[in-house]
């Protein structure tokens, strides 16, 4: 008889593409008997994402839902039994690593941030080597005049960081809901790129080289918008996808057949769509390369590519790294200089030109070894559920 129960009791429709890579690990192993899975959800985040998929009716539940809730949903929450033992847990799918929702964060037992700060500070995120920002209660005051909210700092995160664990990004949508067979048939898809000969160096492959106009506000800056971010960084530093656009002109100047940049709007607003390279194919697409190139996003996050490379048995070539999974990158992962939200003046292009031109060979069948040992969908699930149980392995 399987003792372990896994009830899921929020799964929000808001984010629900978030929660995908731990949910089909799940179901994963409720196949193999090792767990009984259960949804305690409510009735429309049941029929959305559970009885249907199909992209009009999620995106129209988003869309309603944005429209009318006043609080978004940004995690996934459950409990796991394993006989008279109950432990509660939340997977906290927020982009920014500051931002967490404080009243799951004080009720949980384990609280696994995707987007994790390497270190959590008292004073709070370095989003500069220089530069800290406050950590953030997602929960929100007023709805200000131009239609957003105003975040309210907090002090609690630091005393409460014992109950924050890492998590992990999976790829940016499986399916168009989280039923067991579409989420199943996306991922068998994604795992035919691996049989893929790698025949090149490096892939950059960008959507915009443009950071976002700063708002003209001086103060109560919501910092999980990036103008406002802009706008509290003033001259003090440059968005991440302005280095985009340089790296990529680096990249293009080697003349190495070998080495190829892509930004679909470019430093300059055009729109290169003859380079878009479609998301069901994407797989594909990268695991012709060698490496796949990272230049830390929104709030230093880590982004989709990772994943989604890994699988495709590509490496990751990155900018430092701010934050972190829950298992350390190994070879898989090699890390260059800062870029970040420095000042562009103060990135140093030249080591950046030298560490790309002197990447290190790693075959597609070792990152394919790190992808099963680490990184599948089975071992991030397995990993939050021993961790919750407090189940050494």
């Amino acid at each position: 008889m399987v003792q372990i129960k896994v009830v899921i009791t929020q799964l929000p429709i808001e984010s629900f593409s978030y929660f995908q890579w731990f949910l089909l690990g799940l179901y994963q192993l409720r196949d193999d008997g090792k767990i009984q899975l259960e949804f305690k959800i409510s009735l429309i985040d049941r029929i959305v994402l559970l009885w249907f998929n199909n992209k009009y009716i999620a995106g129209g539940s988003r869309r309603i839902l944005n429209k009318f809730k006043k609080i978004p949903r940004y995690n996934l929450i459950g409990y796991i039994t394993n006989g008279n033992l109950k432990k509660t847990f939340a997977i906290d799918s927020k982009d920014s690593p500051f931002i967490f929702t404080i009243k799951d964060l004080v009720n949980c037992d384990c609280y696994f941030k995707n987007q994790c700060p390497k270190s959590i500070e008292i004073d709070g995120f370095n989003i500069t080597p220089t530069i800290k920002v406050p950590y953030f209660d997602i929960n929100y005051n007023t709805r200000s005049a131009n239609n957003y909210f105003c975040r309210k700092t907090t002090d609690i995160v630091y005393s409460l960081k014992g109950k924050i664990y890492p998590g992990m990004v999976g790829p940016r949508r499986l399916a168009w809901s989280c039923k067991y067979m579409p989420l199943k048939e996306q991922y068998n898809i994604y795992l035919k790129s691996k049989r893929i000969k790698t025949t090149k160096k490096l892939i950059a492959y960008f959507g915009n080289a443009k950071g976002p106009k700063p708002t003209q506000k001086t103060f109560n800056y919501d910092l999980d918008w990036e103008s406002d971010l802009m706008s509290f960084l003033d001259d003090r530093g440059n968005h991440p996808n302005e280095k985009r656009a340089t790296a990529v002109k680096i990249i293009n100047n080697l003349s190495n057949k070998d080495y190829e940049g892509r930004i679909i709007i470019d430093d300059q607003n055009i729109n290169h769509k003859e380079q878009v390279v479609p998301l069901c194919h994407f797989c594909d697409f990268i695991a012709e390369y060698n490496y796949n190139l990272n230049i830390s996003g929104y709030r230093l996050s880590i982004p989709n590519r990772f994943i989604e490379s890994f699988i495709s048995g590509t490496a990751i070539v990155t900018d430092k790294l701010h934050v972190k999974w829950f298992l350390p990158f190994e070879e898989e992962v090699k890390e260059t200089i800062d870029m970040g939200y420095l000042n562009n003046k103060d990135v140093n292009w030249d080591q950046f030109s030298k560490d790309i031109k002197n990447l290190p060979y790693i075959s597609k069948d070792k990152i394919i070894e790190y992808y099963n040992k680490k990184w599948s969908p089975k071992n991030f699930a397995n990993y939050v559920i021993n961790t919750t149980l407090n189940i050494i392995k």
